[in-house]
């Protein structure tokens, strides 16, 4: 399945209680595939493999952070199992990031999702 990430939100919660990191989350189905929803260009890549000790709600995954091009908003997603993007590629709102990955053991049965937040440099 695809999943299409909002080119805008309304954030539900800070990213693990960080001030400024605004964000929601996008549920899908493990492995999911994840599309950009908005254009620009791909600036960072972050994460690693997962490993299975993770906790839940802790960081897991890798995840990418894109510059729209239609303004200085600074996306980023994580959660992912692998990455389908590198640093400088451009990215349209159907092109493809990374797949949804497994959450932690001991997570609620449907919890798999996308973290998907926005902030200003």
């Amino acid at each position: 399945m695809r999943i299409r990430l909002p080119p805008r939100f309304k954030p539900t919660h800070q990213t693990a209680g960080l001030p400024g990191f605004p964000a929601i989350d996008v549920f899908g189905g493990v492995g999911d595939l994840v599309e950009a929803g908005h254009s620009g260009v791909v600036t960072r890549l972050s994460g690693r493999k997962i490993s299975g000790t993770e906790r839940p709600g802790s960081a897991y995954g890798f995840s990418v952070y894109t510059r729209t091009d239609a303004s200085i908003v600074r996306r980023y997603i994580t959660h992912l199992e692998c990455v389908a993007v590198e640093v400088g590629d451009r990215v349209s709102p159907t092109s493809v990031l990374g797949r949804i990955a497994a959450p932690p053991a001991g997570s609620p049965a449907g919890s798999a999702h996308a973290h998907y937040g926005s902030t200003r440099p």
